[in-house]
């Protein structure tokens, strides 16, 4: 599922300013305090970042 650029921008802006992104995708992980993830795929890391968000609304 493609995310938006704004989403791509945010997550850019929290990588290493010459590091380049590859792929970005969402991704829930059941079972998780914090489950709507995204992963990015950059040249130098794999970073997982929340969201905060409780996709059931209870957050």
């Amino acid at each position: 599922m493609p995310v938006s650029p704004g989403v791509r921008k945010r997550i850019k802006e929290l990588l290493d300013p010459d590091d380049e992104i590859h792929y970005v995708f969402p991704a829930d992980i059941a079972g998780s305090v914090n489950p709507c993830v995204f992963f990015a795929v950059s040249r130098k890391t794999i970073t997982i970042m929340t969201t905060g968000r409780d996709p059931a609304g209870k957050t």
